[in-house]
């Protein structure tokens, strides 16, 4: 089946997406794409979102696939569920035009909704600017509607709070206070957002904060920490780690396990080993943790070994 016999049938209302031939919609020429947009505003909302979905699963089943053309007309839909899925479908696009794409919808698009979808995509671009990877234009243009978002009263908590910890990748003097006043705040979900934050930023000078953070009586802000702990990624916090693997929340000895998993080294893997020797794998938990275990060992196995020369 051919682009054009695919693009016809759903011109003609076939709703059977699953069945058509989908990978003709990827790497579209420009008369492709002007055909898919002529298309596009009459299709049916449920026409729309499976046929995103299924071109999702595809796009991460394989790296041959691209169907950002179609990402790229979808993501200006009225509807703000179609809008927010075609946001996601471009997670892994890096082109400069969609920096100016995702401002606009911060800017002006009536769903809220949709901002904060634009605003986690636009975290991804921050972190490329962060990296010396966009340009000294890019860097600026990204800070200033994350900082303008923020400090805007009349914009919803949580739109500001998408936009706090997009920024905190960033390593200016503004973000350090944002942080600071953030994580300074008499609130438990302010905290815990300033706390994600600072494992996203990444600085060393977070760490007796974070180190302190562990042994708190609140287990929340116990896994926030341990998960920022694993984001800095130093081999330095997992003596610091290992003693929560006793803890009485499942929570907290599974988000242990990940970060030892993630963090690696000899001292975590000889940690998790211990741990999986003592656990019953027939008690009401012990499957889980078992599984969490092994999948940590294997991140490390893959993260030490390194073929040499012989073996390429």
């Amino acid at each position: 089946m051919s682009f054009w016999e695919v693009a016809e049938k759903l011109k003609n209302g076939f709703k059977e997406i699953h069945s058509l031939s989908l990978s003709d919609l990827s790497h579209l020429d420009t008369e492709q794409v002007n055909e898919v947009s002529g298309i596009w505003k009459k299709l049916s909302h449920k026409t729309k979102d499976n046929l995103l979905s299924e071109l999702i699963l595809m796009n991460d089943s394989s790296i041959h696939f691209d169907f950002n053309s179609i990402f790229l007309i979808a993501i200006n839909d009225d509807d703000e569920d179609i809008s927010c899925i075609a946001i996601s479908g471009l997670w892994e696009y890096e082109h400069r035009d969609l920096i100016n794409i995702l401002i606009d919808k911060i800017h002006y698009h009536h769903s809220n909704k949709v901002k904060i979808a634009s605003i986690f995509a636009l975290g991804r671009f921050a972190t490329l600017a962060e990296e010396n990877k966009l340009s000294t234009h890019d860097f600026k243009i990204i800070k200033d509607i994350l900082l303008q978002t923020i400090s805007n009263d009349a914009i919803p908590y949580d739109t500001k709070k998408e936009a706090f910890e997009a920024i905190s990748v960033f390593s200016i003097p503004e973000v350090d206070d944002l942080i600071r006043n953030m994580y300074y705040q008499d609130n438990t979900y302010l905290k815990k957002s300033a706390i994600f934050a600072m494992g996203r930023n990444g600085k060393l000078d977070w760490i007796p904060i974070l180190l302190d953070e562990l042994d708190s009586e609140n287990y929340e802000i116990q896994c926030e920490s341990i998960r920022a702990c694993q984001e800095i990624g130093e081999e330095k916090f997992i003596p610091y780690l290992i003693p929560l693997l006793d803890s009485d929340e499942i929570e907290v000895i599974l988000t242990v396990i990940i970060a030892l998993g993630n963090i690696g080294g000899d001292l975590a893997k000889t940690s998790l080993q211990n741990l999986k020797h003592t656990i019953n794998a027939d008690s009401d938990d012990g499957d889980i943790l078992i599984q969490a275990i092994i999948a940590s060992l294997e991140i490390i196995e893959i993260s030490q070994f390194t073929p040499n020369r012989d073996e390429i």
